[in-house]
């Protein structure tokens, strides 16, 4: 093809294995990074290649590539703050390497040699980690949802007992007027939550007579009042102490 330079024509005599793992890695939900990443394993060379650069001749290894931000730009048809982006974030995954200049910089796939000299594909690694991540992740999420599941079903059960004992209460003091003054202070005191919030203050008795408990509050209430000042318009002490 005229105007191509000889690096290119090594590149495009080559050819990469793409295995169907790859549509599992997030990266191929991502359509910048796709392309990216395939540009990157169908530009790397696969054998060494010598180049002539101010009179020095450099080789470029296998599994490498000489580009620049501008070039990527230009013929991915991407922005370069994207393609830095990009490639930073394939360096910070360990699967690529970067030496930049202020002409251009050198890319090269980590461990390139190691699985295109096995039979390995070309990113069968990255996909392998991918896959393995996207895994470890869906794994998490289950378990996420699990728990989420148990928690939900625990506040239902509790939402459950807790209006089954306001009911319980509401119809003692329907028996028992004199309960009412505190009637609201008397089921938020007994449906206040453990830390764990698996159980009410209610259901860490094992024993419970509504009488009783009643009792104990009004008198407890009783003793607040008195040390209330006298026009704190609390309720008459009378109020608080009925006769079971």
């Amino acid at each position: 093809m005229p105007g191509m330079d000889s690096s290119s024509k090594i590149t495009m005599a080559g050819w990469i294995k793409l295995y169907r793992q790859l549509l599992d890695s997030p990266v191929f939900s991502n359509e910048k990074y796709l392309k990216v990443w395939v540009y990157i394993l169908l530009k790397a060379n696969h054998q060494p290649n010598s180049i002539i650069r101010a009179g020095e001749k450099y080789t470029i290894e296998a599994g490498s590539f000489l580009t620049g931000r501008k070039r990527l730009s230009e013929e991915l048809r991407i922005s370069e703050s994207t393609i830095e982006r990009v490639l930073t974030f394939f360096e910070s995954e360990q699967q690529i390497e970067q030496q930049k200049t202020n002409r251009d910089r050198l890319i090269t796939v980590t461990k390139w040699s190691s699985y295109q000299a096995d039979g390995q594909p070309g990113g069968q690694q990255m996909d392998n980690r991918w896959t393995t991540d996207g895994q470890q992740m869906d794994t998490n999420k289950k378990e996420e949802n699990i728990k989420k599941d148990k928690k939900n079903t625990n506040i239902a059960n509790m939402l459950k007992r807790k209006t089954l004992f306001i009911e319980e209460i509401n119809e003692y003091v329907k028996q028992h007027p004199k309960c009412q003054p505190v009637q609201e202070k008397f089921i938020s005191y007994w449906t206040e939550p453990n830390k764990s919030n698996t159980k009410y203050r209610r259901e860490s008795e094992s024993f419970f007579d509504i009488g009783k408990r009643f009792s104990t509050f009004l008198k407890n209430q009783k003793e607040l009042y008195r040390a209330e000042p006298k026009n704190s318009g609390s309720l008459k002490e009378e109020n608080y102490v009925p006769k079971f």
